[in-house]
């Protein structure tokens, strides 16, 4: 549903406060002109189910942890947002209430924290997951990852470097490091950079292949898709840069699940899947890997229970496809991360010294 008469690229806005919801006011009037009104209170919280939220300021980390207020421990879920920045409680809130212990964590454009996705280490995640495995609520061995757009981009980068993650969920993400995003991306002495580093050095990247036409554009709201700033960047790169930037996903020691929409005009998610997938495929991985598609769906077509008409931005899709999608990527997610993050796998030695592998379910 939409107002009436509103403009398809304006965003609409509903009041919200992150944590409590957000409400619609509707009204209608009959033809004899007689009027009712109600009010719609969306919650990502189940009713009748409470939850425990934990405040994390600690060792420069900054986020919540939910999780629910009966049972545990929990498997827990990492949640890394996307070039908006900031923390999605809204989201930590619906994972808990599906049975999962969810930190979302603020990596940029949060108090105490970088103003913009460049250079973030990764070592500051790696510490998020070190101090999760500290919660009592959260089962130590059983972590995952869900991560949209940069956030995917980053959910398959982090995990190819550790393995602390036996599970990864990436929606809508990229199949390469690419280009910090900066505003002073439209100075004329603007040097591209890095989104990540490691260990102090900021790792290759793919650089956007922008004109000073298209930046004009952008900067004046014109633009509709910056999926040509991606495949010029492919185009016009030299293939050992694109290499170099690709992330090693084979290196991954867990399970992936990825999403994307046709639609996508915030960047060629579907692509970058392919190509994912692809590279997996070449080099033998092992374990469960599944790429989603949603039908003209657009780069946000992955988020489950939002109003999908009039979003505004550069996302792509219809509203009733993002919908569709929004439902279909959330239970696609949830039976994956508990299919495979509901069951602690752990060494059993035998007396000649034989190591087998033993699970235990740690969730009814």
């Amino acid at each position: 549903m939409k107002p009436v008469n509103s403009n398809s690229q304006k965003r609409i806005g509903y009041r919200d406060d992150e944590v409590n919801g957000w409400t619609v006011d509707f009204s209608v009037t009959d033809s004899a002109g007689a009027t009712a009104s109600t009010r719609f209170r969306c919650v990502y919280q189940m009713p009748g189910q409470g939850l425990v939220r934990v405040p994390l300021e600690k060792d420069g980390l900054c986020g919540f942890l939910y999780y629910p207020d009966q049972g545990g421990p929990f498997p827990g879920v990492i949640i890394l947002g996307g070039s908006n920045g900031g923390l999605y409680e809204w989201l930590a809130q619906a994972f808990a209430s599906n049975g999962f212990a969810a930190l979302t964590l603020a990596y940029f454009q949060y108090p105490n924290l970088p103003p913009e996705l460049v250079e973030i280490p990764l070592e500051y995640f790696m510490r998020a997951a070190a101090w999760m495995k500290t919660q009592p609520k959260v089962a130590a061995k059983c972590l995952g990852l869900a991560g949209g757009s940069k956030g995917g981009e980053l959910a398959l980068l982090l995990a190819s470097q550790t393995d602390d993650f036996r599970a990864v969920v990436a929606w809508t993400p990229a199949a390469h490091v690419w280009e910090g995003l900066s505003q002073k991306f439209f100075a004329p002495d603007y040097r591209p950079v890095s989104s990540w580093s490691l260990n102090g050095r900021p790792l290759p990247f793919m650089p956007f292949k922008a004109s000073p036409e298209d930046k004009a554009k952008e900067m004046k709201g014109e633009l509709s898709s910056y999926v040509a700033f991606h495949k010029d960047s492919l185009a016009q790169t030299d293939p050992a840069t694109i290499e170099k930037a690709a992330i090693p996903v084979e290196k991954i020691r867990a399970p992936i699940l990825l999403v994307s929409g046709t639609d996508d005009q915030t960047w060629p998610a579907g692509e970058f899947c392919a190509a994912i997938m692809a590279r997996l495929k070449k080099a033998g991985f092992s374990y469960e890997v599944k790429h989603i598609v949603n039908e003209k769906g657009g780069h946000q077509s992955f988020l489950p229970y939002v109003v999908t008409a009039n979003r505004g931005g550069i996302s792509g899709g219809t509203p009733q496809a993002d919908a569709w999608g929004g439902y279909r990527s959330w239970a696609e997610t949830m039976a994956f991360l508990h299919r495979h993050l509901d069951r602690l796998e752990t060494d059993l030695v035998v007396e000649d010294g034989t190591a087998l592998r033993w699970l235990t379910l740690i969730q009814p």
